[in-house]
């Protein structure tokens, strides 16, 4: 019984990690296709801390999301 316990709060928290992963895809993706329609604000978007902090953070949940997975 305790270890069916702890194995639903490990996969309570790998759903969370996908779905605060899959957030922030579909914000990067959103700001992409403003950068597409935009194109006379497209530099400086593609240039914006926002833009550039939310690929960071897209990367390493990407890379977390995977490690998580393969381990």
């Amino acid at each position: 019984q305790e270890a069916l316990l702890r194995y639903a709060k490990v996969f309570q928290f790998l759903v969370k990690m996908r779905r605060i992963f899959w957030v922030l895809s579909e914000d990067f993706e959103s700001l992409k296709l403003t950068a597409k329609l935009s194109k006379h604000h497209s530099r400086k978007l593609l240039k914006s801390p926002q833009y550039i902090s939310i690929q960071i953070y897209r990367h390493i949940m990407a890379s977390l999301i995977r490690a998580l997975d393969n381990y």
